[in-house]
């Protein structure tokens, strides 16, 4: 049990580390779905809008039904134009967790690039598609179980029955959600859709793993997911709450909280989460070595140690090249001053070969006079 529980948390530490790897590319991450929320919450604003105008003009001329046609459609073009700006945001969001995904499997902890525009937004198409088939059958019992009942025209029976539909199709969800977890991971590293369907290879890889450390890891990075989330809500609504105080208006608070909603918890969830999901996947091939961050740990620590050591020596050697400048500064010094004595001989000797010669010139002199006398 210690070593799943160890195995857990090394895992969801390390997704939960891996935004901070480029903190430039998690804050460009941040701004894409900034823009996705700005551009959903203009399509619904101004949908609302539309609606309200029309419910308002309506009345003010005594219509019992709201008529749309007596608002100017120009809104609802709006809010189109919007909406599928962002819904071209979303795939491509869906198509960059698709890379991180692949990242993560490859073990390769930096976090992808932004420009691979048509690639991203086909990965992106290849997620959501493998998500809607995977919701379908949930969702269509969600919505029998549901319609059955809320019903009073079927009777109690039926009502008891629709529940009952209900409670399975919630607790089938949650199933096929494990098994979407690892059916997209399949699908990245195998590179095709079929992977993604290919229930008895996904089940085969959660045994491999087990039941228990698979749930439990999801578990976990939901729990820790949530708290970050909750603590980051809550600085966020205390400066919006701030802001709503100075601003006369509560729109420009609210609109503020959800752009560092957006920029800075949506990312960091994605990114974190398919880090993850990634990790799971290799772990149920066999591949994630839960001693790798140790490991890297211990070799940056090492590292650190070489260029310590390595500083010492190089500071050693600059110490002993300067002793042995300084030793040869001083060799050259008493060559020169030996070379300068052996100058000042040199002068001397010559000095007394001159006065040696003037010597022998008398002499010479003395003799020529003494034959002359």
């Amino acid at each position: 049990m210690g070593d799943i529980m160890g195995s857990i948390t090394d895992i969801v530490v390390e997704g939960l580390k891996y935004p901070f790897n480029d903190v430039n590319k998690y804050l460009v991450f941040g701004v894409i779905q900034v823009i996705m929320s700005v551009l959903f919450m203009g399509a619904f604003a101004s949908t609302g809008y539309y609606f309200v105008q029309a419910y308002k003009t309506s009345v003010s001329m005594g219509l019992d039904m709201i008529d749309l046609s007596v608002v100017s459609p120009a809104m609802i073009i709006v809010s189109a134009v919007l909406f599928v700006l962002g819904l071209i945001v979303f795939v491509y969001i869906s198509g960059y967790e698709f890379n991180i995904l692949k990242f993560s499997i490859s073990k390769n902890n930096e976090l992808p690039a932004f420009n691979d525009y048509v690639g991203i937004l086909k990965d992106g198409l290849k997620m959501i598609a493998v998500k809607i088939a995977y919701a379908i059958l949930p969702g269509i019992l969600f919505l029998l179980g549901l319609m059955l009942s809320v019903n009073d025209n079927v009777g109690a029976a039926v009502n008891v029955i629709g529940s009952l539909i209900l409670a399975i199709s919630i607790i089938f969800a949650i199933v096929v959600a494990f098994f979407l977890i690892m059916a997209t991971a399949r699908m990245v590293d195998m590179g095709t859709l079929r992977s993604a369907f290919d229930f008895r290879e996904i089940y085969e890889l959660i045994s491999n793993m087990g039941v228990v450390q698979y749930v439990g890891i999801l578990i976990f990075l939901a729990i820790a997911i949530a708290i970050i989330n909750l603590a980051a809500s809550a600085i966020f609504e205390m400066i919006g709450f701030a802001v709503a105080l100075v601003l006369p208006t509560a729109l420009a608070s609210v609109f503020l909280v959800m752009i560092l909603s957006s920029l800075l918890i949506d990312s960091f969830t994605s990114l974190a989460t398919y880090r993850v999901y990634g990790s799971v996947y290799n772990v149920a091939q066999g591949n994630y070595d839960f001693n790798e961050s140790e490991t890297e740990d211990s070799q940056d620590s090492e590292d650190t140690s070489a260029a310590d050591e390595n500083e010492v020596a190089d500071s050693e050697e600059a110490a002993a090249e300067d002793v042995v400048d300084s030793e040869e500064a001083a060799a050259e010094d008493v060559v020169d001053s030996e070379e300068v004595v052996a100058v000042d001989d040199d002068v001397v000797v010559s000095e007394e070969d001159d006065v040696s010669e003037s010597e022998d010139d008398v002499s010479e002199d003395k003799e020529a006079e003494a034959d002359e006398k």
